[in-house]
């Protein structure tokens, strides 16, 4: 699946092929979304941490900060995910009425 990133101020968007979007919006799930995007240490290498507390190398913010810089980045490019176990929400077909199920948030429309 391919998916969109927006980054619109201080949260992230993803949208899949068919539209859905999936909006990332807490400063804590930034660095294991860019981690899933591709970027290489968003998370200290330690194992001890998952970007969300600090660690003995790393603070959180440090690792918050990169992660949404690194995102901020790469507004508007395409992306390549496998995944539906962290993001269920974009691997879900829209209800039959056509309109969006809950999870979903329009951006701009």
């Amino acid at each position: 699946m391919i998916v969109t990133l927006s980054a619109p101020w201080t949260l992230y968007v993803l949208t899949n092929e068919s539209g859905q979007e999936y909006v990332v919006h807490t400063d804590y799930d930034y660095p294991r979304l860019a981690e899933d995007l591709g970027m290489v240490g968003a998370v200290c290498g330690c194992g001890l941490t998952d970007g969300t507390v600090d660690c003995e190398h790393r603070t959180a913010t440090d690792m918050i900060e990169r992660a949404a810089c690194w995102l901020s980045e790469r507004d508007g490019e395409l992306f390549s995910f496998q995944t539906g176990d962290d993001y269920p929400e974009l691997f879900t077909d829209p209800t039959p009425s056509g309109t969006i199920p809950a999870p979903f948030q329009t951006i701009g429309v």
